[in-house]
């Protein structure tokens, strides 16, 4: 780990390694994985939890015994790639393809059926990592059943906050996905003599345990930025190499405890030059239909940082912004965990259209929509960083300051709506900007990462 238990200052963290150490020494390292998901839970205390639910998995694990099933990897794979989110593939392709075309044999390992599509249509195949499953005998059942009850009733008479309970089962159900990331990484590592892992997340459960299985086999891993990080957590990354947009993210990792290799790379997906012309063409007719302007809306929907009543007060601000300018295009883009029916009100507006029905794919690449619009409206969505490179001005919206904590919020070209304000605040934002597309910046961003992996075989 990068910090040391007596290191750690924050109560509910230094509770958790406590009650941890007390009653499952022999799984300490299992779920001490699981301490960045811990910490990331209790960032943000108004973020809900569902306990009983989560009991209920955690007798599951005990029903079932859970194993991987076999996959092959060729001796001479080099280079593994272990994207997570859907946006990951976007920015690992690249560098796929091109170490490919310099002869450095590359394999893909994905933990979810959904990421085999979006690779196929970047020309790349997937290996799916699966496990089987079966009940457990009778004895280890039983076993299972206690250890869960007895995990559940330890943890009820512990003298200590429900929140940090709460979160502690949050995270403790995810021992099983902890595992199999372990056994995938292990697996790979065994049949390789020195390997490069670029992970698509290294604060999440399935990036840590694949990134401290490899590093005991001795083999080196990275991360490519792919959006808006939560620096708070930088100290406990692992990744040998961190490949950043820009020197304001690299100063924010450093500051806040990363202690590996960072190099600025820039956005390479915005260097493979999206011209505008590339726009989807069933939102030429839209756009050009009597709208003196187009805004793109990309909240992220309640989740880590931003609870359900900021996401329902935002859309309540953004209703009243639509109806009082209908000459203003509102193009709607759902992030994967916002949900469709928070915008059934504001779909009844003549001047609003949600992504997906402007094109049949709607997945989280939002570059061409910002490229067809002339401003982006959100709460602290990654895809205001991809607007700020494309010199697009950015409205933040936050009426219960839940998001004063990102960073790139204090960009000049970002402009925080906060409750009080008046929307004509927006209205003018919106008349008076001039949205022109910068040239792309840091040239040669994919060729640096390219060379970083190769050094290191």
């Amino acid at each position: 780990m990068s910090r040391s238990i007596k290191e750690i200052t924050d109560s509910p963290i230094k509770w958790y390694v406590s009650f941890v150490e007390k009653h499952y020494s022999s799984e300490v390292q299992a779920l001490l994985a699981l301490l960045p998901q811990f910490e990331h839970a209790m960032i943000n205390p108004n973020r809900v939890f569902r306990p009983i639910q989560s009991s209920k998995a955690l007798f599951g694990l005990a029903l079932l015994d859970i194993k991987l099933k076999p996959f092959t990897t060729e001796p001479d794979t080099k280079v593994f790639f272990w994207p997570f989110q859907l946006h990951h593939p976007l920015f690992q392709a690249l560098v796929y393809k091109r170490l490919m075309e310099l002869g450095i044999n590359c394999q893909t390992l994905i933990f979810r059926k959904d990421l085999k599509a979006v690779l196929e249509n970047q020309n790349i195949s997937a290996h799916l990592i699966e496990t089987s499953r079966k009940l457990k005998s009778f004895s280890d059942l039983f076993a299972g059943v206690f250890s869960a009850a007895q995990f559940v009733l330890r943890l009820l008479f512990e003298k200590a906050p429900w929140a940090w309970k709460k979160a502690l089962i949050q995270s403790c159900i995810h021992l099983g996905v902890v595992k199999k990331a372990q056994a995938a990484a292990k697996a790979v590592a065994q049949k390789t003599n020195t390997s490069y892992h670029m992970v698509g997340y290294d604060f999440s459960i399935l990036g840590r345990a694949i990134i401290d299985t490899i590093k005991q086999h001795g083999h080196k891993s990275g991360r490519i930025q792919n959006g808006a990080v939560n620096y708070r957590l930088a100290g406990f990354s692992e990744v040998d190499d961190l490949f950043l947009w820009d020197k304001e993210s690299e100063e924010a990792y450093k500051s806040n405890g990363f202690k590996g290799n960072t190099h600025i790379t820039g956005n390479i997906l915005l260097q493979e030059k999206y011209p505008a012309e590339k726009a989807f063409p069933a939102m030429n007719p839209i756009i050009i239909d009597g709208y003196v302007h187009r805004v793109l809306v990309a909240f992220s929907g309640p989740g880590h940082n931003t609870t359900e009543k900021g996401h329902i007060e935002s859309l309540r601000i953004l209703l009243r912004l639509v109806k009082e300018n209908p000459s203003v295009l509102f193009i709607h883009k759902l992030h994967s965990k916002d949900k469709d029916h928070y915008y059934d009100r504001l779909k009844l507006e003549t001047n609003v259209r949600m992504a997906k029905d402007l094109f049949q794919d709607d997945l989280p690449n939002a570059i061409n929509f910002i490229h067809a619009t002339d401003l982006v409206i959100t709460g602290a969505s990654s895809v205001a960083l991809d607007a700020i490179n494309l010199n697009k001005l950015v409205v933040s919206i936050d009426p219960l300051n839940e998001l004063a904590h990102f960073e790139f919020l204090k960009h000049p070209q970002v402009k925080r709506f906060k409750e009080g304000m008046g929307l004509e605040r927006i209205n003018n934002w919106i008349g008076k900007f001039d949205a022109t597309v910068q040239e792309t910046k840091n040239e040669g961003g994919l060729e640096r990462i390219v060379q970083i992996i190769k050094q290191s075989f």
